[in-house]
Order: C-alpha cells, then sequence, then structure tokens
C-alpha cells in the first residue's frame, strides 16, 4: 500500500525510491538562526496623573526600570492614555497621588480605572503607586484591593512616597519597574 509521501513525491514528478534532487533546498539552519536573533520586548504601560510633579518623578523611575530590563515602553499621562490600548500592553504601571479623603483623583485618573475594570483585568501584571502628604497610604491600599478583586495580578506592594520621592524611593520604583518587566516571561 502507498503512504501519503510516496503519493505527494509522485504527484510532483519523483519516481519512488529515486533520489530527491537537492538543488535549491536551503538548509533549515538559514531559517532558524533569524528567528534566534531576534529579540523579545515586553510592552509596558505607565500611567499616571501627577499635580505637582511628585507622581510624575515616580512614573518616570518606574519607567526607567522596565526599560532597563528591556521592555518597551510607553509612559503616559491618563488625558492621554486610551484604555484599549494600555489593556494591550503585557503589563501595566497605574500612578496617582492620594486626593481628598484618601481617594483617586476623580475627573481624570478615576474614571480611566473604572474603564479599565469594566475591560478586565484578568490576570494582567499590575504595578500601582503614589504620593501622598497626609494620612498613612490608606488610599494605596484600598486601591490594591480593589484592583486585585478586578482580576489584577499585583507585582509589589505600598510604593508610595510621602510628597516628594527621595533617594530610596525613586530606587525602590526602579526595581518594582524591573520586576513588572520581567513579569510577563
Amino acid at each position: 500500500m502507498e503512504g501519503s509521501f510516496s503519493r505527494t513525491i509522485r504527484a510532483i514528478g519523483f519516481a519512488p525510491g529515486s533520489p530527491l534532487p537537492l538543488d535549491g533546498l536551503v538548509p533549515i539552519s538559514d531559517f532558524l538562526e533569524p528567528c534566534a536573533q531576534k529579540e523579545y520586548y515586553m510592552t509596558v504601560s505607565v500611567v499616571y496623573w501627577s499635580g505637582t510633579g511628585n507622581t510624575r518623578a515616580m512614573a518616570e523611575a518606574v519607567a526607567a526600570g522596565a526599560r532597563s530590563a528591556g521592555a518597551k515602553v510607553d509612559l503616559l499621562e491618563v488625558a492621554a492614555a486610551d484604555p484599549d490600548s494600555v489593556l494591550r500592553a503585557e503589563a501595566i504601571a497605574l500612578g496617582c497621588p492620594a486626593m481628598g479623603a484618601e481617594v483617586l483623583e476623580e475627573s481624570e485618573m478615576e474614571p480611566f480605572v473604572q474603564r479599565l475594570e469594566s475591560k478586565g483585568l484578568g490576570g494582567k501584571p499590575l504595578l500601582l503607586f503614589g504620593s501622598y502628604d497626609w494620612g498613612d497610604g490608606q488610599w494605596l491600599r484600598d486601591w490594591e484591593e480593589r484592583m486585585g478583586k478586578a482580576g489584577a495580578s499585583l507585582v509589589s506592594h505600598d510604593l508610595k512616597a510621602h510628597l516628594e520621592p527621595g533617594e530610596q524611593d525613586i530606587a525602590a520604583l526602579s526595581e518594582a519597574g524591573k520586576k513588572l518587566a520581567g513579569s510577563g516571561q
């Protein structure tokens, strides 16, 4: 009984048992080497709202850490961020200072976060951070709990700075950015 390989060979004009011509065949290594040389870049979206520049400085530190780990990073003010584009990234970082009675900024960041929640965060690696003036950072703990319930996979916790971020804060944020960039691999 003739197998499918033999039928295929006969269909293209070769007799069974005759040697196949090797002219024009390309070694498989010519195909594999370019694939092996192609580098993978994780995509990270860092979205923030900042009134005084403190949270912007924190966002820049997270972005720098992710870039140093080899990620392709989009650093965006929340007003310029599109939820669908942000969700296409493999990992997300969101930054917002505590406002009012320790809540997120209500005119831009809160609606943006609500849109992300409504679209679903199912297991998406997420980093939250921000600065505060009064209180003890309850807004960040509440935000972390909220995003965990929305299905996000929190990469780090308690990334907050009292007023202006200091050197230790910036170093911790940069390390968290590296960790975030490695979370999807």
